[in-house]
């Protein structure tokens, strides 16, 4: 019975896991559009205005994509040797390790 209920919980926190990643990259993709509705879209805002506001947008981007890679490195540490090699955060994304793109990132 208390191993039958340690399958249940464990399956829940993979559950959790990968809905937080899915969460992670959702927002990653929303500010990587808003970084490119900024630049390409004249919105009225001063040349200083519009700086501030990407850089925002940067900075958020960044914090984002930091995230991701705790999350990944956090959820490996915890399934090494489980059986969830389909999980959407094991396999290493474009934006976790690439400084290229550290512009184009998400929120």
């Amino acid at each position: 019975m208390a191993v039958r209920r340690l399958e249940e919980e464990k399956n829940i926190l993979v559950l959790e896991m990968d809905h937080h990643w899915k969460w992670l990259s959702t927002r990653a993709k929303t500010s990587q559009e808003l970084s490119s509705l900024l630049s390409n879209w004249p919105c009225g805002f001063s040349e200083e205005g519009l700086k501030g506001l990407q850089s925002i947008i940067l900075r958020k981007q960044q914090n984002i994509r930091e995230k991701k890679m705790q999350a990944r490195d956090c959820y490996l540490r915890l399934l090494s040797g489980e059986t969830a090699e389909n999980m959407s955060f094991l396999h290493k994304p474009d934006d976790c390790d690439s400084d290229s793109d550290s512009s184009d990132d998400a929120l």
